[in-house]
């Protein structure tokens, strides 16, 4: 192996991963969930029988067996609750969580836009959406869908990703900022400022924002990567090494970060020599 070689530098992970931020999760806007998934399924298949004809009780059993994911009888039950009550937009929220999850994104494009256009000041469909476009590589759609959503942190937060992952970092920057206005404490804007820092090369202003968010969550993988890049760009090699450590410790069987663990490791093991 040349010195040359030896010596590549790891791939940078340019952007946060949306998915990462806005997980695919069933969402109870109604009904605040403390059970466990047996006494679920008992409290609803009750509900059921006392009320066939109410949506209510088809469409928490249906979140129920799609959290266990039993997407067959989910769907049957979330099917049969927007068949009475076509307008819920609750069950239709979940319905396209639910088709989001078994890889049937047009059928969940379309639900969560209803559910948009039904009750537009609501977040979690807009987060929804934005994390379709994002896992099917459409960040330009997940600009669009986020332009008109209500002024919340995680829209900025979504939007701005968005934006950098189509090159328009001043954008992104704006929106990283506006998150940390009405949230100083956002890890994911705080991450985000630091990657738009180190894509421009202003690599000890990349540190500090990496630095702000491990100070607030001390095993953010984005931050720990990046920030071992970061170093290692300012001929900080012996600094970065515990930061690879430290990301393959917490990033180590996680699907998202797979190529980044085996480049982790491969650039730990030559600063050690």
């Amino acid at each position: 192996m040349t010195e040359r070689s030896q010596k590549k530098k790891p791939r940078l992970i340019v952007t946060i991963t949306l998915l990462s931020l806005l997980v695919c999760t069933y969402a109870y806007i109604t009904y605040s969930r403390n059970a466990l998934w047996a006494d679920e399924l008992t409290l609803w298949e009750d509900v059921i029988k006392k009320s066939p004809d109410k949506a209510r009780g088809y469409t928490y059993i249906g979140i129920a067996h799609a959290r266990a994911e039993r997407f067959d009888i989910a769907l049957e039950r979330l099917v049969k609750a927007a068949s009475l009550d076509p307008g819920n937009v609750e069950t239709r929220l979940n319905l396209g969580v639910l088709f989001m999850n078994t890889k049937r994104y047009r059928l969940a494009e379309r639900e969560f836009k209803f559910v948009i256009d039904r009750r537009p000041e609501l977040i979690e469909p807009y987060l929804k959406i934005a994390g379709l476009y994002e896992k099917t590589g459409h960040p330009e759609l997940t600009i669009e869908a986020l332009k008109s959503a209500p002024g919340d942190p995680g829209i900025l937060v979504g939007r701005a990703t968005a934006y950098a992952r189509t090159g328009r970092l001043k954008e992104a920057e704006r929106d990283f900022m506006g998150a940390l206005a009405a949230d100083p404490n956002r890890v994911e804007a705080t991450t985000g400022i630091g990657n738009i820092r180190l894509i421009q090369n202003r690599f000890n202003e990349a540190l500090a924002q990496y630095a702000k968010t491990l100070r607030l969550s001390p095993e953010e993988p984005h931050a720990l990567y990046n920030s071992a890049i970061t170093l290692e760009k300012l001929n900080r090699g012996r600094e970065a090494l515990p930061y690879y450590e430290r990301f393959i410790a917490v990033a180590k069987g996680d699907d998202n970060f797979k190529e980044s663990v085996i480049e982790s490791r491969r650039r730990a093991e030559y600063l050690k020599k």
